[in-house]
């Protein structure tokens, strides 16, 4: 039956983060795949996490987001990130789905920008909402967030993430819904206005 199969396949998703680091080598501002399911035309889902560590105390990250609403909201919707995975010492970032994960990896973490933090720190309401030119790059804007005010830079960070990818075609799009439902990831919030 389709539904077990997309309940699994969401389940799987959310198990057993793998490091990013054995997935992608991000030599030099370049993502290479390492794995060999991160093929540039491989459709399926995906998840980010962000794993504790002592370089940084997750009760200090910024996770605090104010969401602007439609244009006659008069006072923003507030969001406090809260762990999603309270037996689990990593926090689930994002879920999404794609149809080249080698291109969406690349859209999504914006290794050849260095100065994406500096853009965010120009907008408006600094360390308050997200800055994202696109959604695609929702993934590096929100972990920029929640590192706002931290010595951190993006590259220091990065080996803290993890990452789940099912390669996937046919039934991406429920699996993907059913997953962010269950996991309550971080970043999706914001995601669709």
């Amino acid at each position: 039956m389709i539904q077990e199969k997309v309940f699994k396949l969401a389940e799987k998703l959310l198990s057993d983060p793998v490091p990013l680091k054995e997935w992608i080598s991000c030599d030099n501002h370049k993502l290479t795949p390492v794995n060999p399911e991160i093929k540039h035309k491989n459709p399926g889902v995906y998840a980010f996490w962000l794993n504790s560590h002592d370089s940084f105390n997750a009760d200090q990250l910024n996770k605090r987001i104010e969401l602007a609403g439609p244009a006659d909201q008069k006072e923003p919707s507030v969001v406090h990130w809260q762990n999603n995975r309270p037996d689990s010492k990593s926090a689930l970032l994002y879920i999404g789905k794609t149809t080249t994960i080698q291109s969406r990896l690349s859209q999504h973490l914006k290794l050849r920008t260095t100065d994406f933090f500096n853009i965010g720190k120009k907008q408006a309401y600094p360390g308050k909402s997200l800055h994202k030119p696109t959604t695609s790059c929702q993934v590096r804007s929100g972990i920029e967030h929640l590192f706002w005010g931290h010595e951190m830079n993006f590259s220091e960070v990065l080996p803290f993430i993890s990452f789940n990818f099912i390669p996937i075609a046919d039934i991406r799009f429920f699996v993907e819904d059913l997953a962010i439902g269950l996991g309550c990831p971080w970043f999706n919030v914001d995601s669709e206005r």
